[in-house]
């Protein structure tokens, strides 16, 4: 992402997600966990949704979640989000 928008490419969006097992995504009940750089498998600590997570990059997760979480928590009504699955070269 950062050889196509530049190094502050996660400023574009609200929320960023990846790595969401497509087409389980939509169908399973897999938890969201922080984008963590430091990590092998880049998962950090559990999303916890009644914490502010707007700018952040999550991985994994389900789309029960994440629809629940934008009507409850993001009072806004021009959301910007990026999905991205296995691969956001191949997605975008």
């Amino acid at each position: 992402m950062k050889a196509t928008l530049g190094h502050d490419w996660l400023d574009y969006f609200d929320l960023c997600a990846a790595n969401c097992h497509k087409p389980i995504f939509y169908t399973g009940q897999s938890p969201f966990f922080l984008y963590d750089q430091k990590k092998s498998n880049l998962k950090g600590k559990k999303v916890d949704f009644s914490k502010d997570i707007v700018g952040k990059m999550v991985l994994e997760g389900n789309s029960k979640l994440i629809t629940t979480f934008f009507y409850e928590k993001i009072d806004k009504n021009d959301m910007k989000i990026l999905f991205v699955g296995s691969s956001y070269i191949m997605d975008l």
